[in-house]
């Protein structure tokens, strides 16, 4: 078996689908990713990782194993993952396996908001017991009322996500008009992506909002109309380098994560390009002060 994965590519380990393999594929990742690490952080202090949404098809410990395989250090959990009425237990346990692997996590989400208080504050709850910094939302009008008292009462942002065109939220002016009025804590989570298939370019939507971005959803998509779906890193219509000017002038501070939708059986390969891509981008870029 040892001669035989020396032999395989990355590709060919994955196809195989099994845990071992994975483990081999990660080992070769994560030695790739040590030798960049002896020259500084390949991401000039932008805090990118994985929103496990890229990971669906698995469970929560492969989803974790993976992400550290990549060689990032943070972590955002789609409800898939860690449902949003686990028991108390549970939640001790999965954040526990998360800080094991020495993974940051920094979001969850897209959860979606309604009328209902009592659902909203449990949502607040979770997030509070496993230590997260934001939530990314799909709120009704209806609960933005609510969830502009329980930023403040429990500390923790709540970032409004577009969906594209078929969202509530399509363009940036959809959030800004959510945000009005609203604490400060109330911001955006700028999915890039999607934002084009809405006919507005993605370094456009971060300026619009400015410090008041709390998440982002790194993304690719090959054409900007509502037929657009994600493709890898570099090759869509995102201007990226564009994209991280904007993060590293704003010194952005929130999670810069991952969310490759396609091949939802297989992302590994795929998604290790786009990790590469970023470095590369970010390899000519001045780190943050």
């Amino acid at each position: 078996m040892l001669v035989l994965a020396a032999q395989m590519t990355r590709r060919d380990v994955f196809k195989l689908g099994t845990v071992g393999l994975c483990g081999f594929a990660g080992c070769v990742s994560a030695r790739k990713e040590s030798r960049m690490s002896q020259h500084g952080d390949p991401y000039r202090g932008l805090k990118v990782g994985v929103h496990t949404y890229s990971l669906r098809k698995f469970g929560f410990a492969d989803a974790v194993r993976m992400t550290k395989e990549f060689g990032v250090r943070y972590i955002g959990l789609n409800p898939i993952h860690l449902p949003l009425d686990s028991p108390p237990e549970r939640l001790a346990d999965a954040k526990a396996h998360i800080q094991n692997a020495g993974l940051t996590l920094l979001a969850c989400g897209v959860v979606t908001f309604d009328a209902d208080q009592g659902k909203s504050r449990r949502v607040f709850e979770y997030a509070k017991t496993m230590g997260m910094r934001t939530i990314v939302a799909n709120p009704s009008p209806e609960s933005l009322d609510a969830l502009d008292t329980l930023v403040a009462e429990f500390g923790i942002r709540i970032a409004i996500h577009n969906h594209g065109p078929e969202g509530i939220y399509s363009v940036p002016d959809d959030v800004l008009r959510a945000m009005e009025g609203r604490h400060e804590l109330i911001g955006a989570c700028v999915d890039l992506g999607h934002y084009e298939r809405s006919d507005v370019r993605a370094e456009d939507a971060l300026r619009a909002f400015g410090e008041r971005i709390y998440d982002i959803h790194l993304k690719d998509v090959n054409r900007r109309d509502v037929r657009g779906h994600g493709v890898i890193l570099g090759e869509g219509v995102v201007n990226l380098p564009a994209v991280f000017d904007e993060l590293i002038s704003m010194r952005f501070d929130g999670h810069v994560a991952l969310e490759y939708e396609a091949q939802p059986n297989n992302p590994f390969p795929a998604m290790d390009k786009c990790f590469a891509y970023v470095r590369e981008i970010l390899a000519s870029k001045a780190p943050q002060a």
